[in-house]
């Protein structure tokens, strides 16, 4: 799949070091759990994806949860400004609390000011293989969540590896020019959702983050810049 474009969104967040934390819902607690992400970057970041998963309820209807449930696991690098001052890189996943209310669980790290996200898919790749294993283990049933932080520790901060030409090359032809508010998106694919990598001014508004729920993109108003 090519990449996608869309209107800008809400810009939010200030503070100056570089974070790394946890939010969500686990199976094995009743309500959401959290560490290590400041209000300058939880505030944005919660208000968007409450926003996205309420509007896609409204779209989906009765098979929301369904469609929730079973939706891949989807990295994301957003440029400075939009969930805090510097960019922000991690993975959100699917879950659902102890009693079923179904909200993702994501780990998110900050990245030196100034870094490129267009170069994120590999630059980081490393790093978020290993959130997205530590993010599927939080949410399975019966996981340590009181040792979640020790695990995040563990886990460290991202490194940034340096990214040849060719892929920096091919990485700017998939997902398309790049604003100062630039965000991305990109997935493996499971469920409905192929292999995908999406590009956006700001973080996705309205109806248009339905998508990454059911592959949609045309209905929920995306468009593929390798055919506009």
């Amino acid at each position: 799949m090519g990449s996608f474009g869309m209107p800008r969104g809400i810009a939010a967040g200030v503070g100056a070091d570089p974070v790394m934390g946890f939010h969500g819902k686990v199976p094995a607690r009743g309500d959401f759990v959290g560490h290590g992400l400041p209000p300058a970057v939880l505030g944005p970041w919660d208000r968007w994806l409450s926003a996205a998963l309420g509007e896609a309820g409204r779209q989906l209807g009765a098979e929301w949860e369904s469609l929730f449930a079973q939706a891949p696991v989807w990295r994301f690098a957003l440029s400075a400004g939009l969930c805090g001052a510097t960019p922000l890189i991690g993975v959100w996943i699917s879950s659902a609390d102890r009693v079923g209310r179904p909200y993702p669980f994501t780990i998110a790290a900050g990245l030196p000011a100034g870094f490129d996200i267009a170069g994120a898919p590999a630059a980081c790749a490393a790093w978020l293989t290993r959130a997205e294993s530590l993010a599927e283990d939080a949410c399975r049933a019966g996981a340590d969540v009181e040792g979640l932080p020790a695990r995040l520790a563990i886990l460290g901060r991202p490194e940034p590896e340096r990214v040849g030409a060719a892929t920096r090359a091919l990485l700017g032809r998939l997902s398309g020019p790049l604003g100062a508010d630039a965000s991305l998106w990109w997935t493996r694919g499971a469920g409905r959702i192929a292999p995908s990598l999406l590009s956006c001014p700001g973080l996705p508004a309205g109806h248009r983050p339905t998508a990454f729920l059911d592959g949609a993109w045309t209905r929920w108003g995306w468009e593929n810049a390798e055919e506009g």
